[in-house]
C-alpha cells in the first residue's frame, strides 16, 4: 500500500531557520526596565512576548507600562507564525510561498507592533497621571525617584527581525534546496 503524502519533501529548508529564530526570539527578553540606586544591584522587569519576569520597587508601579495582557495575543501569532512557516516549508510554490512570505512580514510588522504599543503605553501614563511624572524613554536612562531606571531592548527583539529577514529570503530558494523525507 502506497499512500502518498505532501509531507515527504522538505521543499524550502532556510524557512524553517527563519521559525527557529522566532523560537529565540521567545526565549530572549524583547524588552526590560531596570530600578538601580537604592536597591543595591538593581530589580527590574523584563518583557516577553508571552510573559513579564522579574520584580519592581513599589516606588516603581508608576512608571511601569501596562502591557501584560497584550503579551497573550503577541506569543499567539508567533505560535501561529512558526506553523505558517513550518508548513510552507513543505508545499509547493504556489501555496508554500505566500505562506512563508507572510510570516516573514508579519515578524518584521509584530516588531513594530510591539515597539509602538510600548511607546503609546509608556506616552500613556504620562497622560493619565494626576501630577506630572517623568518620562521613561522607550530606550535609555533617566533619574526617577532615587532610582537609575535604564530601559532597553533585548536580544528576542532583535532576532525576531532576523527570522523576518531569512523568511523574505528563503522564498527565493523555495523549490531549489529540496531534501526528500522519504525513505526508498
Amino acid at each position: 500500500m502506497n499512500v502518498k503524502s505532501g509531507f515527504n519533501v522538505l521543499r524550502n529548508p532556510v524557512a524553517l531557520i527563519a521559525a527557529v529564530f522566532i523560537i529565540l526570539s521567545m526565549r530572549f527578553y524583547w524588552w526590560q526596565i531596570w530600578f538601580t540606586g537604592a536597591v543595591g544591584k538593581g530589580v527590574g522587569l523584563k518583557v516577553y512576548p508571552h510573559s513579564l519576569v522579574g520584580t519592581i520597587p513599589t516606588e516603581g508601579l508608576d512608571y511601569i507600562p501596562n502591557i501584560g495582557h497584550s503579551l497573550q495575543w503577541f506569543f499567539v501569532v508567533l505560535v501561529i507564525m512558526i506553523l505558517m512557516i513550518f508548513i510552507g516549508s513543505f508545499l509547493k510554490k504556489k501555496i508554500g510561498i505566500p505562506l512563508i512570505l507572510v510570516s516573514s512580514l508579519m515578524c518584521l510588522a509584530i516588531r513594530y507592533a510591539f515597539r509602538i504599543r510600548l511607546q503609546a503605553r509608556i506616552d500613556g501614563l504620562k497622560l493619565g497621571a494626576m501630577i506630572q511624572i517623568p518620562t521613561v524613554p522607550i530606550e535609555g536612562k533617566v533619574m526617577v525617584e532615587g532610582y537609575d531606571v535604564v530601559t532597553s531592548f533585548g536580544l528576542g527583539y532583535d532576532l525576531i527581525l532576523v527570522a523576518g529577514i531569512i523568511g523574505i529570503l528563503s522564498v527565493i530558494l523555495h523549490d531549489r534546496i529540496r531534501i526528500n523525507l522519504k525513505r526508498s
